[in-house]
């Protein structure tokens, strides 16, 4: 899962380019949640699997599409032993 907070008014003025963004980095990922108060904004990103050069690279791109963006990446595997 990718966790990205940013301000709120940073994500108002950037949610679309960051949307397709996660859209056509991570095809096979989806959106769990997006939770906005008056502060921040927090945009919660499931997908299966990825490479470490993906990883890099998505934060890459990221603080190109906000400097103001943070990122989380957590990895659940439940069941697999």
């Amino acid at each position: 899962m990718l966790i990205i907070t940013m301000p709120s008014s940073e994500y108002q003025a950037r949610r679309v380019k960051l949307l397709n963004f996660l859209d056509k980095k991570l095809p096979n990922g989806r959106i769990d949640s997006i939770t906005e108060n008056h502060e921040e904004s927090i945009v919660s990103y499931s997908f299966m699997r990825l490479k470490n050069d993906t990883l890099m690279e998505l934060q890459s791109e990221l603080q190109k599409i906000s400097k103001e963006a943070k990122s989380n990446v957590f990895f659940n595997r439940s069941g697999e032993i």
